[in-house]
């Protein structure tokens, strides 16, 4: 009798267990995150997301002969999309020579 009580209690304990943990996961409102576009000439003018285009982007994509190239960025927790045409992209890629070299000066 008094294994059957205490598994009635372990048994009601878990049931209301699964049933809050089951609502907190339906109730819990998804993160959103800021999507921000841009071109590239507004771009250069954030010195973090500059760094961050460096570190992120590869200029390989621009093999693809597009008139208008856009790229995803990630950066202080939003996406950054970045547009420009192929010599926009040119010009950034060539300007990252200056760029590294001021920051390590």
């Amino acid at each position: 009798m008094k294994t059957s009580k205490i598994l009635m209690i372990v048994t009601v304990f878990a049931i209301a267990m699964m049933s809050s943990s089951i609502t907190s996961h339906v109730n819990a409102t998804p993160t959103t995150k800021t999507v921000v576009q841009l071109n590239i000439t507004e771009a250069i003018q954030n010195a973090g997301l500059v760094k961050a285009m460096y570190e992120q982007l590869n200029p390989n994509f621009l093999e693809l002969n597009m008139q208008v190239y856009t790229q995803v960025v990630y950066h202080n927790n939003v996406i950054w999309v970045i547009s420009g045409t192929a010599n926009q992209w040119e010009l950034f890629f060539r300007a990252r020579v200056l760029y590294v070299k001021l920051d390590v000066d």
